[in-house]
């Protein structure tokens, strides 16, 4: 017999819920810091962390015991024993197309919109080639403005 998913969501949340508190307190454990990196997996005593620049890559690794001390004091238990960072890409999402990727940042993304003067140019393109090469440079203007 079928029964619904709220039946098993308390327990569900009770067992993993050291995973939920971390993710849902994210920003307020790591600060500043999260425009630098996002949590990649967590698995049952290591935090794998995607970090978007190299150079911050090496910062936060000499960092990790201060970070890992300050996860496991946010958290109701202490349950993780090492954290790991990988580097990672950060996605740029255009509204008008699919998403892109950017080489100097990653997994959170950001929202990149034309101003309509830019659409209306683009659509007298007709070279689709054109267009979409078009469009990908002045999204990486917007973006690159962004994070100056």
């Amino acid at each position: 017999m079928a029964l619904p998913i709220k039946n098993f969501l308390p327990a569900i949340i009770h067992q993993k819920g050291w995973k939920l508190q971390l993710l849902s307190q994210w920003a307020s454990i790591v600060g500043t810091l999260e425009s630098k990196m996002c949590i990649k997996k967590i698995n049952e005593t290591q935090l794998i962390i995607g970090v978007y620049d190299a150079s911050w890559l090496q910062e936060l690794y000499y960092l990790s015991s201060i970070l890992l001390k300050t996860i496991n004091e946010k958290l109701e238990k202490s349950t993780l024993t090492a954290i790991k960072f990988v580097h990672i890409q950060k996605k740029i999402i255009s509204v008008d197309s699919k998403p892109k990727f950017s080489k100097k940042t990653p997994e959170k993304c950001t929202l990149i919109t034309l101003t309509e003067k830019e659409k209306y140019a683009l659509e007298k393109i007709k070279d689709e080639n054109l267009k979409e090469a078009l469009h990908t440079f002045l999204s990486r203007c917007h973006f690159e403005k962004l994070n100056r």
